[in-house]
């Protein structure tokens, strides 16, 4: 039947509310399209139109499904009820109140780019919602985005003092000249220490604590090798292995715990608060999946991993910022001060504290101390460069940013 005057103006009143809110979003974000449209778009085998309507429609198509194919084409939108091949009880999705009468007039509609993530539509006829419409069930399956981490440096720690001091001894570096600038002679004694500790095999690769018993794992290994037998093994004598390993397992688990918490007493009665702390992290700790994503001060959204560093590189800059008066027509007197001498680097690098940790290059406190006077005369020539000509070494520049999630929003920097 032809629409009257007023629903032809309460129906434009619709789509233009929707193709207004469509404008809203990013068309590189998903959209979906879900409700009543009343509208129904029937069977189409048009092959120009297969990407918006499918086959597997009900009925035949009125004034009203003319309207919602020309919104989804001009919206690109495919109707995903139309897609899917079901039986016609599963189609429909509105029944008349003589229960003769079954039409599809209620619709999910979906991006195009989007529409291969969907992998059924069908609704749930036997659903008792004191409705004449039925449930109308959509499938996906959506491929998240991988957060790509920052490669960071390996933290080095000396495992074999003498192997790594004879390693420095016959790479010494000879070509680095205290004429050279302060970032290439910081590279090349970086260089010098990172390759005598690899190659000294100075590196500890932290592993993951085992709590599972040999015994345990032979009984996997059991299980495994009745599995693959097949059918000349029983379902019981699984079944019984099944259980034997649950025991195990929960045994294991108890005898690990039991271990934590006498090292937890350990560490207290001999007042170690670091591994103290470390432990009580380690029983206490959850996983906390970590999220890339960031507003900024307008409320934005960003998930891209440069974008949110530059967001945090604004907020950054913004916290640090103060009123500093002009001292630009100010004269200072250029009067260099004596070098640094031996001593002084000396005694800095006693006073660094052991268990910190590494930057970017990942050497520590511990590998400095090991190399006494290797470090110390190398260190001098470096700071005396820096003292004279007032240029850092880019390493000694870049700062390691750690946010520490307190309370509210985690979207925000504040937070």
């Amino acid at each position: 039947m032809p629409t009257s005057e007023a629903e032809d103006e309460e129906i434009e009143a619709t789509y233009g509310k929707i193709e207004e809110a469509c404008k809203k979003v990013p068309n590189k974000e998903p959209l979906l399209i879900i409700g009543d449209f009343n509208a129904k778009v029937g069977k189409t085998y048009d092959e120009q139109l297969k990407d918006v309507v499918g086959a597997y429609g009900i009925g035949d198509r009125n004034e009203r499904g003319e309207r919602l194919l020309q919104f989804s084409i001009d919206n690109n939108f495919s109707i995903m009820n139309t897609m899917f091949k079901h039986h016609p009880r599963r189609l429909s999705t509105w029944t008349h109140p003589n229960q003769i009468y079954k039409n599809q007039i209620d619709y999910i509609l979906i991006r195009k780019r989007w529409r291969t993530s969907v992998r059924n539509v069908k609704t749930r006829p036997g659903a008792d919602c004191d409705t004449d419409h039925k449930l109308l069930v959509c499938n996906f399956m959506l491929k998240l985005h991988c957060i790509s981490r920052s490669q960071q440096g390996q933290k080095l720690t000396i495992t074999d003092r003498d192997g790594f001091m004879q390693k420095l001894i016959s790479t010494s570096p000879d070509n680095i000249q205290e004429t050279e600038g302060s970032n290439e002679y910081w590279n090349k004694f970086k260089k010098w220490i990172v390759s005598a500790a690899i190659e000294s095999r100075t590196i500890q690769r932290q592993q993951k604590q085992h709590w599972i018993s040999n015994t345990t794992l032979q009984l996997v290994d059991k299980r495994r090798e009745l599995r693959h037998h097949g059918r000349t093994t029983s379902p019981e004598e699984i079944k019984k292995l099944n259980k034997q390993i649950k025991k195990a397992c929960f045994m294991d688990k108890n005898n690990h715990i039991a271990k934590v918490c006498a090292d937890l007493e350990r560490y207290s009665t001999q007042n170690d608060t670091k591994e103290l702390f470390k432990t009580v992290k380690y029983l206490v700790k959850e996983f906390n999946p970590q999220k890339q994503i960031i507003k900024d001060e307008n409320g934005k959204t960003f998930t891209d991993e440069k974008e949110v560093a530059e967001v945090w590189k604004q907020y950054c800059t913004k916290l640090f910022s103060t009123s500093v008066n002009d001292v630009s027509n100010l004269q200072f007197e250029q009067e260099l001060e004596p070098q640094i001498i031996k001593s002084e680097v000396r005694s800095a690098i006693n006073k660094l504290k052991s268990g910190k940790s590494a930057g970017l290059d990942g050497i520590t406190a511990e590998i400095l101390k090991v190399m006494e006077d290797h470090a110390i005369d190398h260190l001098l020539a470096l700071c005396n460069i820096i003292w004279q000509t007032g240029v850092w070494p880019d390493d000694w520049v870049d700062s390691i940013f750690i946010p520490i999630y307190k309370k509210g929003s985690p979207q925000i920097c504040s937070n």
